[in-house]
């Protein structure tokens, strides 16, 4: 497995992985009709290929894309990662972490330090691999997803460190 900046013709790929595992992992969060009917919609349209020009967009690359994960333009506040996901079959395999690290490689080579996200307040999983990484939980705020109002659990890092750890 290998992890590099996505190109364009990983967009079909991560559009799809990003819907499969929306449908997988909020299912119970949001509601049911929106993850079968226009979270496609939603989601197809956020993956351009001028989203690859403006963020950093990275892959974990293994017989095609399995994971990737996807920084918010960056300015003077704290890196935000905009979206993770991994594909169902290679969970648990340290992905995410590859993932991360590669993330907090290139912020690092930036001269930041810090990394943020928000993750769904039913999404444990996530929250407990972000632990394990060496996030830690902010306070929940509301938020809202797509036109679905969600509580966001803020996960913070004010080092990188933790994430460039092998």
């Amino acid at each position: 497995m290998k992890v590099r900046h996505a190109v364009g013709t990983d967009l079909d790929a991560i559009r799809s992985l990003h819907i499969e595992s929306w449908q997988r992992t909020y299912r119970g969060m949001l509601p049911d009709a929106y993850l079968e009917g226009s979270l496609e919609k939603d989601l197809s349209g956020y993956w351009r290929e001028d989203r690859l020009q403006d963020q950093i967009c990275c892959v974990a690359h293994s017989d095609g894309v399995v994971g990737f994960a996807i920084l918010s333009p960056l300015g003077p506040e704290t890196p935000h990662v905009a979206s993770v996901h991994v594909a169902r079959d290679v969970q648990g395999k340290g992905i995410a972490r590859a993932l991360f690290r590669f993330l907090a490689s290139e912020l690092r080579d930036q001269g930041r330090d810090g990394l943020c996200l928000e993750v769904l307040e039913g999404n444990t999983r996530a929250r407990e691999a972000y632990s394990a990484l060496g996030g830690r939980e902010g306070v929940p705020v509301p938020g809202d997803c797509f036109g679905h109002a969600v509580t966001d659990i803020p996960i913070i890092w004010d080092s990188l460190d933790p994430l460039l750890e092998k």
